[in-house]
Order: C-alpha cells, then structure tokens, then sequence
C-alpha cells in the first residue's frame, strides 16, 4: 500500500519508502546506469524526496554551503589541535575544537559512517551531495577521499594532543 506525503509544492506529492525502498542515495547512481551495493543510512530510507523547484534549489544551494563551512571548521579544529600539541598551548578553543571533533565522531557514527549534510543535499536533487569547496578543489572523482582524510587528520590531532600533555 503506497503512502502519499503531502508536500509543500503544489504541483506534485512525494511517495515514502514504497517507491525508493534502497533509499533516496542510490538514486543518483541508478539513473546513470551504475549499479551500487551501497546500504542507505536509516536517514536516507526515511526522506522524501522533494519536487525540483525554485525552493528545493535554494535548500540545496544553502545546505552545500553550510557544509562547506563546517568542513572547514573540523578541518581548522583539527590542525589547531596538532598546533597546540606542538607548541604547548591550552586555551578555551582546544576545548572547543575536542568539542567539534567529539560531536562529528558521534554524528557519524549514528548516520551509518555518511555526513548527513550528504545525505540532505542528495536528498534535495544534488548528485554528489558534497560540500562546493572540496568539489571544486578535488573534482567529483577523488572526492572520497575528503571525509577519509579530514577523519585521519582529526585522529591525528586529538592523538598528538594526548602524547603531548602524556610526554609534558
């Protein structure tokens, strides 16, 4: 039995899970021929998908932006720890910077190992879902690899923040 969702389109309503049971991230790969294995976060079997408009765009265009701040944001927190590890400082932003990084660690670790910033954007009609800054510097292809990177460089911070204050 399909469930109808109201929208807030007027043009269109969106179906639930019955007409994307592998969930809206698999989308992008199956109209382009791809097929995926991939497993959908339990937030991607749940969205609906929203009708392509004017309205849909901006969501789109502001998620990607925020995202984009925010992996700037772990990014400096993470270098900014290593720096204090090396120099030996201890202020308010190593406990804020621990803080974000902590937080990101959880939130991954509930949306199944996917940002979901991702997911929302791909939700919203974006193909990669990735934020504009690592899209722009790295091209679609090597994408992947941000999220692996900027976990090992936030491991590395923390990690080299520990062995200082052990070694101090």
């Amino acid at each position: 039995m399909a469930r109808w969702l109201t929208s807030c389109y007027p043009v269109q309503h969106v179906k639930t899970t019955e007409d994307f049971p592998h969930g809206t991230a698999n989308l992008a790969a199956s109209t382009s021929g791809q097929a995926t294995t991939r497993t959908p976060a339990y937030a991607e079997r749940f969205l609906p998908k929203p009708a392509a408009g004017p309205v849909t765009t901006f969501w789109r265009v502001f998620v990607k932006a925020i995202h984009s701040l925010a992996v700037i944001a772990m990014a400096s927190a993470a270098i900014y720890l290593m720096y204090c590890a090396l120099t030996g400082r201890r202020d308010a932003l190593v406990v804020w910077s621990l803080l974000m990084i902590g937080v990101e660690a959880v939130v991954y670790a509930t949306f199944g190992r996917r940002c979901p910033l991702t997911i929302l954007a791909r939700n919203l009609g974006d193909e990669g879902g990735h934020d504009y800054l690592f899209e722009w510097i790295l091209g679609t292809k090597r994408i992947k690899y941000v999220a692996r990177s900027l976990a090992l460089l936030s491991v590395i911070g923390v990690l080299s923040l520990i062995i200082a204050e052990l070694v101090r």
